[in-house]
């Protein structure tokens, strides 16, 4: 009940596009008080979520409020990936490169997408089986839109 795992369309419109992004979402003892934690599970090529998949947020740090609703966070989350805020990075080299040629931010981050976040989905008796690199997953209930 404390930790669950979400997922997240890629915006449309942004170099997300296409992409299933996870992440796993832990809700601490005292919540809503304090902020659920949330990171990706899918890597992420952006200003504001690093290699370990966390993510540089204010609601999900001192701007936090027990109002918020999980659906809200989310929403915050999918907007930050369509607008970053390079001032306040994680990652200070992709910042800098989204700063300086946003183009090629665009196509660094269009490819991770591709690599990590796009699937290859197959309809059987069963479900959906979700192939990617290697490996699949059988989620009867899936239905999504792929790269």
């Amino acid at each position: 009940m404390f930790h669950w795992t979400a997922t997240i369309m890629g915006p449309e419109d942004s170099p997300f596009q296409g992409g299933v992004f996870f992440l796993d979402i832990h809700f601490p003892a005292d919540y809503p008080f304090k902020p659920p934690k949330v990171v990706f599970q899918t890597k992420v090529y952006h200003p504001n979520i690093n290699k370990n998949g966390s993510i540089c947020l204010d609601i999900l740090k001192d701007q936090w409020s027990p109002a918020l609703t999980l659906s809200r966070v989310l929403l915050s989350i999918s907007s930050l990936l369509c607008d970053p805020n390079p001032d306040d990075p994680l990652v200070p080299e992709i910042a800098h490169q989204y700063k300086t040629n946003k183009a090629l931010y665009e196509a660094n981050a269009r490819e991770w997408t591709q690599k990590f976040a796009c699937f290859l989905v197959e309809y059987s008796f069963f479900g959906v089986i979700m192939r990617h690199i290697g490996w699949s997953i059988l989620w009867p209930w899936l239905h999504m839109q792929t790269c």
